[in-house]
């Protein structure tokens, strides 16, 4: 998930005294991290029970496709 907010969030393309500092970029990733926990402890995403579903799945598939 925290790798999902660092995507999700535009580039700065920003120059002079509004580009990004590097003490910014540090902080950012830690915000992204803080993010994604919350994300996935309060699972509001709903995809931990979508991949949950898609595993059983592919996990029903390759059991019975083995015995055609």
């Amino acid at each position: 998930m925290s790798e999902m907010f660092r995507l999700a969030r535009p580039p700065s393309h920003a120059a002079g005294p509004f580009a990004q500092s590097n003490a910014e970029k540090s902080w950012q990733i830690f915000m992204d991290q803080a993010l994604g926990e919350a994300a996935t402890a309060n699972d509001r995403s709903g995809l931990a029970g979508e991949i949950e579903k898609a595993l059983r799945t592919a996990q029903g598939q390759s059991s019975s496709g083995g015995k055609r």
